[in-house]
């Protein structure tokens, strides 16, 4: 995985754990991070994000939490959506972001650009609203334990997005019908 990548999924990974439910967008539904009884998330109506800054739009739960903005470098940030699902101290996310796109400027050599190193252990076609993108399954070892994730990348305009599900190891399944119906509603604006 190429470098970028592993400090983003190190932000994420550190954001996951930071999370409480407690930093959310004024205006959306406050959620509270408490140990749930099963991992397994609901599927729930959907509220709507409006990234002014980044310029999409994309359905989210409405008991997860909305953190805007995240620096995670100097001119880059990222938004990340948290579930009020604990799994072993950890709540799961979705993160959302622009990557330059590469030279092509094809959804697939953006795949091979940003999952450089890293193990895809499945990929396939994903729609979004804002058009076709790729799905791609990897796992990745931190600091505070492995973390499973899919990954949409899409590219679109100037932009290469990155649409990732982080979860604790062995969760992933349980929040992809969450996950996909998020991926479904992204639109660029």
């Amino acid at each position: 995985m190429n470098v970028f990548w592993r400090l983003i999924a190190v932000a994420v990974a550190a954001l996951t754990l930071a999370c409480s439910g407690e930093d959310t967008v004024p205006g959306s539904p406050a959620a509270t991070a408490t140990p749930a009884a099963s991992p397994t998330p609901q599927i729930e109506a959907l509220s709507e994000f409006c990234s002014m800054t980044s310029g999409y739009a994309i359905g989210y739960p409405t008991s997860w939490a909305v953190s805007q903005d995240v620096v995670f470098q100097p001119g880059v940030t990222f938004d990340a959506f948290n579930s009020p699902n604990l799994i072993d101290g950890a709540s799961p996310n979705v993160t959302l972001l622009c990557r330059p796109l590469p030279p092509s400027g094809t959804t697939q050599d953006l795949v091979r650009q940003e999952m450089q190193g890293a193990t895809i252990t499945a990929e396939r076609a994903a729609t979004t609203a804002a058009g076709e993108g790729r799905l791609v399954f990897y796992s990745g070892t931190y600091t505070n334990g492995v973390r499973d994730h899919a990954s949409v990348f899409l590219s679109k305009g100037a932009c290469g997005w990155a649409i990732t599900l982080t979860v604790p190891q062995g969760n992933r399944d349980a929040f992809m019908p969450v996950f996909l119906e998020m991926v479904k509603t992204f639109r660029t604006q």
